[in-house]
């Protein structure tokens, strides 16, 4: 279950014999995640901001812990961190039968891996998240695999129907996987993490590129001309904006504290406010924002330091040359970000002064779903057909590259 206060209840649907009835409410407290990156931008809420377990960039222990590459012309995933394991999918080439992407799971401290899964579809393109020890796989093609984090045994696959196009990262939260899709108009599906079961399904205007943003607060979505959405966890439309125009994307939205941070498709970004959709202010990012004591924004290929509550008000600084291609995450007072040349940098999110760099020695290519992770006292960077992984941990053994072939590590 996700953190916060829950109540679990037991409900008799009744019978012939008895009536139906339902027991009171045992509620409980349920704790924080400890150090895991389980969505694109380390969270359901897409906030890039990584609570606990981030690395200390300016521990005199900050070095390279391991570097995996993959197949020639392959492409990693965003990558999660969970359970002692690092978690990403891999786009292969083309291949004379369509082609498919594989789901690999690599030791957190060493980069081996633990196992990996081919992923069929028509499509060089898959996402992920994790929750609950599962991690849900969705290709373009609409098709979701929950498998065993521990094992990768496969334990439901499902394939969403009504919609032909699946381009956002799925979000797993509190006993949900959440997905859109387009196609013939827009989906967004509530699928069940336990058996994979389309729980509710509501339209949305269009569908495609909008990974859902969800906390305690609800489901948000953010589609061209700015149709943005907010859903309760039945699927009721809690508010929607509709400004007479619509398009096919979409972007992903940010959650955090009270506001929710919409991009639309290309449009002039907006802050509402979570629980009544009211319009309150704008900001300028090329990306997802992500948050500490202030809002990061991705402008131009630089990083700048902003107020949270927009109004095109920038900070104490920039950071960068125009060439910053991923959303900034943050952890441990920290702002990383990665140029398209391979340079990784650690920015001190006060003064904006760079504290660590390294070169990963690979072009590291942009796109709506490109990001980095940070947890288990890691941060990783996928770059290409490489991932790398940086830390702090006095139990980490010098620098360990792995070479691989078509997607399948070997050590």
């Amino acid at each position: 279950m996700a953190p916060g206060n829950r109540k679990i209840q037991a409900h008799y649907n009744g019978s012939t014999a008895f009536a139906a009835s339902t027991s009171a409410g045992i509620s409980f407290l349920v704790s924080s995640f400890s150090s895991v990156a389980n969505a694109y931008q380390i969270n359901p809420a897409h906030d890039g901001f990584q609570k606990s377990g981030a690395p200390n960039a300016e521990s005199v222990l900050f070095f390279d812990r391991w570097h995996v590459t993959f197949g020639q012309d392959t492409e990693v995933s965003y990558p999660l961190i969970a359970g002692g394991r690092v978690f990403v999918t891999i786009n292969q080439p083309l291949s004379s039968g369509g082609c498919c992407t594989s789901v690999q799971a690599l030791d957190a401290k060493t980069g081996s891996t633990d196992w990996g899964a081919q992923v069929s579809g028509t499509m060089a393109s898959s996402t992920l998240a994790y929750d609950g020890q599962r991690v849900f796989v969705l290709n373009r093609d609409g098709t979701l695999i929950a498998y065993a984090a521990a094992t990768g045994s496969v334990i439901w696959s499902k394939r969403l129907t009504g919609q032909i196009s699946f381009m956002a990262p799925p979000t797993a939260y509190n006993t949900n996987v959440y997905v859109s899709g387009a196609g013939n108009g827009g989906t967004l599906y509530a699928v069940s993490e336990a058996s994979g079961a389309v729980r509710w399904t509501a339209p949305v205007k269009n569908g495609d590129g909008s990974s859902p943003a969800v906390d305690n607060s609800g489901v948000f979505l953010s589609f061209a001309c700015h149709q943005d959405y907010r859903f309760s966890f039945h699927g009721t439309v809690m508010w929607h904006k509709d400004p007479g125009c619509e398009g096919l994307r979409g972007s992903t939205p940010a959650l955090h504290g009270s506001r929710v941070y919409m991009r639309g498709d290309g449009d002039y970004p907006l802050i509402y406010d979570k629980a009544s959709g009211t319009q309150l202010s704008s900001f300028v990012s090329d990306a997802p924002p992500a948050f500490f004591s202030d809002m990061y924004l991705l402008q131009g290929g630089k990083v700048a330091d902003a107020s949270q509550t927009g109004g095109g008000t920038l900070g104490r600084w920039t950071f960068g040359d125009g060439t910053l291609v991923l959303p900034a995450v943050v952890g441990g007072s920290y702002v990383y970000a990665v140029s398209r040349g391979g340079d990784v940098y650690a920015i001190d999110s006060s003064t904006g002064n760079q504290v660590w760099t390294v070169n990963v020695g690979v072009r590291v290519n942009g796109g709506p779903t490109a990001g980095m992770a940070l947890g288990n006292n890691l941060l990783v960077v996928p770059a290409g057909s490489t991932l790398s992984a940086f830390g702090d941990s006095s139990l980490t053994s010098p620098v360990t590259r792995h070479p691989a072939l078509a997607g399948q590590p070997t050590h």
